[in-house]
Order: structure tokens, then C-alpha cells, then sequence
């Protein structure tokens, strides 16, 4: 299909999920990239490559907005599109089978994914885990299994019931997050507002695998509330990158 460019920027405005890939003049695809950053989260989270297809230079992999060395150091900028830039040359792990990682993007129970601008797909999707979750399990097998978060005194415990699923395979993830983060911004045309981030993971680590046995998990209530962070998470991933089996959010 062939667009004028005016045209299509109001397409990518409106309805972002229906474009995959553009194929543009130098000065056109500068101005449609912005525009793709900016409706994603800002000009600072899109990842760029500037390809040379004959190869009689490097090609060079940056974030939309440049390297903003006149910044560096400061906590002023978000470093994502610098981490996802780098990714572009390498081929990509998709987070479920068979899917490709793109932005904005929502996965909902590890099995589903939609633009996270497409409000009615995102909330049919969860919809549906929710309905699945419900049943105790789904059609390709997967029990949940029963996971239960108690305080006690100055420690939190984690157990799973034991399963009687012989492909009961997971990992359980801890997830530190904090509930929001507000950033200020000191120049360009924005300066003096701020940008508001909401449920911000601060780390993700595995705390054991899960096979089906009987687990319990002790953790300190202390050093998981440390630094101030807003909350945390456990997560019951089936291996390697499958759906999420059960999760409970731990509430301080």
C-alpha cells in the first residue's frame, strides 16, 4: 500500500496496531519514527537502526533521540531505548512462543499479547486469562497450582501445594516493583512537568523451581521492603518462557 505521509502519521496517531513496516524517504521516516516513539511513551524508550544495506559502512544503533551525552550522569534520561537499540542486530527472544517482542506491548498471563493502546484487545485478554484462572486450568493442560503468601512475625512465607501434573515445570519469580515513579523534566519544550511511571520493576529474580513438590519459600519482610519500594510479587512461570501458572502480590 502506498500512503501520502500526512496520512499516514494520522494512521499511526489513531491506529498504531495496524502498521508493521514502513518503507520511506530519509526526511519522512525521521519525522514517523518520532511519531512512533512519542506515541509509545516518549522519544526516550524507541530503539533505532540506521542501515546501510550495502554494507559499505557500519550501521549504527541508537535510541530515537540520540546517545544525549550532554545528559549523561544526571538521572534525567530513561535508558530502555539505549538497551532495546542494542538488541535490534541480535535475533530476539520472543517472550512467548512463536511471537516477536514489539512497543507498546501488554502480555497478559504469558499466553496472550496485544498493543497496549488496543483498550478493548487488552481487556478482552484479561478477561480470558481470568476466566481460565477461574477454571483451575486451560486447554493445553496447564494446573495451577494453589499458592498461598502468609505473614508471620518479621518473615513472609510462600508455599505451593504439591501437583499431581507430571509436566509441572516452573520457576518462581520474585518481582520488586514500586507502585509509581515520578521524573522530572528540566529541558526542551516539556521542562518543569514531570513523567509519571506506574508499577516500575526494580528486580526480577528466580527464588526456586517448582516441580510439583510441596514448596515452601521463607523470606525476610525487611530486606523485601527495603529501598522504600512500593510493593512485590511472586510468579509461578512455566519453563522456559510459558504461561503463568499462578501469582500473588505481596502487600507490606
Amino acid at each position: 500500500q502506498k500512503y501520502h505521509v500526512d496520512a499516514l502519521a494520522a494512521r499511526m496517531i489513531t491506529s498504531p496496531q495496524s502498521l508493521d513496516v514502513m518503507v520511506t524517504s530519509n526526511l519522512f521516516g525521521d519525522i514517523l519514527t518520532d511519531i512512533g516513539s512519542a506515541i509509545s511513551g516518549s522519544l526516550g524508550v524507541g530503539p533505532s537502526g540506521n542501515i546501510n544495506p550495502e554494507r559499505t559502512f557500519p550501521s549504527m544503533f541508537e535510541p530515537i533521540h540520540g546517545s544525549a551525552p550532554d545528559i549523561a550522569g544526571k538521572g534525567l534520561s530513561n535508558p530502555i531505548g539505549t538497551i532495546w537499540a542494542g538488541r535490534i542486530p541480535w535475533p530476539r527472544r520472543p517472550i512467548r512462543s512463536g511471537n516477536a517482542v514489539y512497543t507498546p506491548q501488554m502480555v497478559i498471563g504469558g499466553r496472550q499479547h496485544a498493543a497496549g493502546s488496543d483498550v478493548i484487545a487488552v481487556a478482552a485478554a484479561i478477561d480470558a486469562e481470568q476466566r481460565r484462572s477461574d477454571g483451575g486450568d486451560d486447554s493445553n493442560g496447564d494446573v495451577a497450582p494453589e499458592l498461598r503468601i502468609e505473614h508471620r512475625d518479621r518473615r513472609i512465607q510462600i508455599t505451593l501445594a504439591a501437583s499431581q501434573d507430571q509436566y509441572a515445570d516452573a520457576t518462581v519469580w520474585l518481582v520488586r516493583y514500586e507502585t509509581r515513579r515520578d521524573v522530572p523534566i528540566e529541558r526542551g519544550e516539556n521542562a518543569g512537568n514531570k513523567l509519571c511511571y506506574y508499577n516500575v520493576a526494580r528486580e526480577i529474580r528466580a527464588l526456586g523451581e517448582w516441580h510439583g513438590q510441596a514448596m515452601l519459600l521463607d523470606l525476610s519482610r525487611a530486606q523485601l521492603a527495603e529501598g522504600g519500594r512500593g510493593g512485590c510479587a511472586i510468579i509461578v512461570q512455566k519453563v522456559p518462557v510459558g504461561p503463568i501458572l499462578a501469582a500473588a502480590q505481596i502487600i507490606f
